[in-house]
């Protein structure tokens, strides 16, 4: 039975044979990594030639492939839903007001209500100057602006309450 200490001592036999061929032999660029294998499967028990590792490498090289293949395509994915996400957000941003713009309109809405009481009061008044003939077009023409602007005012008073809240 051939044992450790003879492949390695055949081993030697077979480097000094290469060396003396010189560097630039075919056979020795052959063997190029050869030696060091052999001495490792040697010395760990283990059988492995470069055509092996040769060829494990290209497997490992071909599922990195897929791999990174696969990652690409998911960033792709995950990019466009990225972009998607920024689209709204750039939505939503250009949809928020500003304490400025709440301001201006809180002003608008007091402006309403304002011009919608006085205009109640004004209808208020021609329905008690047309109070006498109530079948007459201008006591009820009188009558439904009143109500409109009461109703208006009642409206924007609602809306004065919420934009308060949040300006």
């Amino acid at each position: 039975m051939i044992t450790k200490a003879d492949e390695l001592k055949a081993l030697e036999k077979i480097k000094k044979i290469v060396e003396t061929l010189g560097n630039d032999s075919y056979i020795a660029t052959a063997f190029e990594g050869c030696f060091e294998v052999a001495e490792e499967n040697i010395r760990n028990d283990f059988g492995c030639s470069l055509k092996q590792r040769a060829e494990a490498a290209e497997k490992e090289l071909e599922k990195t492939k897929r791999e990174l293949n696969e990652a690409l395509e998911r960033n792709a994915h995950l990019r466009e839903e990225a972009d998607e996400y920024l689209v709204d957000i750039e939505a939503l941003n250009a949809s928020i007001l500003s304490k400025e713009d709440m301001n201006r309109l809180t002003e608008i809405v007091v402006e309403v209500i304002a011009k919608a009481d006085k205009q109640a009061k004004e209808a208020a008044n021609e329905i008690v100057k047309y109070a006498d003939n109530p079948a007459s077009n201008e006591f009820r023409e009188a009558v439904d602006r009143n109500r409109l602007c009461k109703r208006t005012a009642e409206t924007h008073a609602e809306l004065y309450k919420r934009l308060i809240k949040i300006a």
